[in-house]
């Protein structure tokens, strides 16, 4: 047996599509707050494998604006965020599964800051 399908009367209408489509929409990456720090990512550049630290992790902490670096041993409680699976860590624990995997989160003043930071560990794998 085949349902009808019901034809709605009036579309539905975004709150934001009319900013979107001409371009004043604003973003999250577009907001300052007083106060704001600002993230970054230092990510895995190999595909596969096992890393041992960053080397210059103590050089990271002292640069400009940043304010923090945290690894899989700073969360507290589980290192998981469940997709599908309770398997994915937050942060690599050392096993790299794919490239671009979350080693450690630079928090600093600015973005470019953090940005540069992240940018400029040193992987030792």
């Amino acid at each position: 047996m085949v349902k009808k399908i019901k034809k709605k009367k009036e579309p539905d209408i975004r709150f934001d599509a009319l900013g979107k489509v001409r371009a004043k929409a604003e973003f999250i990456e577009d907001m300052e707050f007083p106060g704001m720090i600002h993230g970054a990512v230092i990510r895995s550049e190999i595909p596969h494998g096992r890393y041992d630290c960053i080397e210059n992790i103590n050089e990271i902490k002292k640069m400009p604006g940043v304010r923090a670096v945290v690894g899989s041993s700073d969360i507290p409680g589980e290192n998981i965020v469940p997709f599908v699976k309770q398997d994915h860590p937050c942060l690599v624990d050392n096993d790299i599964k794919f490239s671009g995997q979350a080693i450690a989160l630079v928090a600093a003043d600015t973005r470019e800051e953090a940005r540069a930071a992240a940018a400029g560990a040193r992987i030792i794998a």
